[in-house]
């Protein structure tokens, strides 16, 4: 039922902790999958561990609308 509340939103923004599974976050694999159900025009992933390996090389996995957060990120709305 919640999730039907964001369906198509424009902006997502999700956790996507590590690749492994964790107690109460999202895997990146998890994300994804989320995030393509939602089907936001943009995705953005947060609380990223040190454990998921460099922004760049995990970046040219994800799909076009789906990108890493980082630092400064701004956002408009």
């Amino acid at each position: 039922m919640e999730l039907k509340k964001v369906l198509g939103t424009k902006v997502l923004v999700l956790d996507a902790l590590q690749r492994e599974p964790h107690l109460s976050h999202f895997t990146l694999d998890q994300a994804v999958a989320l995030a393509k159900r939602i089907g936001a025009e943009q995705t953005y992933f947060t609380h990223i561990s040190h454990k998921l390996g460099l922004h760049r090389e995990v970046e040219a996995e994800l799909p076009a609308n789906i990108r890493l957060g980082y630092d400064t990120l701004k956002i408009r709305l």
